[in-house]
């Protein structure tokens, strides 16, 4: 669900306090996995998705959240390219899939 449906419908029963459902469609547009790169925006930030708004209060602390600068960077570029193989992969095996439609898988056997 994109996050101007989620607007429509949070918003079109609670028009009186708009401004409060706000931060709640945030957290749960960013909460969502993304199709793409099978991965919510929380988990990339924090390396974990939290199931309510508290959950953020005590964030876990790991190499996401490291006071070593050179670390934290590794992290991160490790990260990125994790995700652009699995998008990668993803946009592979759609053309694959794409090219393959309609073909049927014909087997020879010794002699034909």
């Amino acid at each position: 669900m994109t996050s101007t449906q989620l607007l429509r419908v949070v918003i079109q029963k609670n028009l009186k306090n708009k401004k409060d459902c706000v931060s709640f469609i945030e957290f749960t547009y960013n909460r969502g996995v993304h199709s793409t790169i099978d991965y919510s925006s929380f988990h990339i930030v924090y390396s974990f998705n939290p199931l309510t708004p508290l959950d953020l209060i005590s964030l876990h602390v790991n190499e996401m959240f490291s006071l070593n600068g050179n670390k934290k960077v590794q992290v991160v570029k490790d990260l990125h390219t994790k995700i652009q193989q699995h998008v990668e992969k993803k946009k592979n095996e759609k053309y694959v899939f794409k090219a393959n439609k309609g073909h049927v898988l014909i087997r020879f056997k010794l002699g034909d």
